[in-house]
């Protein structure tokens, strides 16, 4: 009895052939969009980002002392607002530059060297996903250790 029903429901007009097909979405790049959640605020937030960190950098540049201690109590925010910006020469210097690249390189290493998981990232247009290296949090501590054992300040 219960074949004969749904035999009875695949042939008629109204089947469920018609239903189903207006439910089934096809990756069209209209709903693919539609669909996508994005990360950090979507584009207005990633760009008041980019817009907001310059400004955060300049007033850590001047509310940390050039003592070598790492401490912002006391001070007066008011008066960053009169000190000048420093010029360009003065926030280049190659010794950080040298520091920063050597930094950058041994992170690419530990990337390649340290186990991981590999991960896959969203499905793109063309229905295929790109996999990548999960290992951060342990290239994070290995970088610590280097830092703090080999290469003390």
């Amino acid at each position: 009895a219960m074949a004969s029903v749904v035999k009875s429901r695949a042939r008629s007009p109204g089947c469920a052939k018609s239903e189903t097909a207006s439910k089934v979405s096809t990756p069209d790049s209209k709903n693919a969009h539609a669909e996508h959640e994005y990360e950090f605020g979507g584009p207005i937030g990633t760009t008041m980002n980019t817009i907001a960190l310059p400004f955060v950098v300049l007033f850590l540049y001047y509310a940390c002392p050039n003592d070598g201690t790492f401490c912002l109590s006391g001070i007066d925010v008011a008066s960053l607002v009169n000190m000048p910006i420093p010029t360009f020469a003065e926030l280049i210097s190659t010794e950080a530059m040298a520091v920063y690249c050597a930094w950058f390189g041994v992170l690419v290493i530990l990337e390649r060297v340290l186990p991981y998981k590999e991960g896959h990232g969203v499905t793109l247009s063309t229905g295929e996903k790109l996999s990548y290296r999960i290992n951060g949090h342990l290239t994070f501590w290995v970088s610590v250790f280097i830092a703090e054992h080999i290469c003390p300040l």
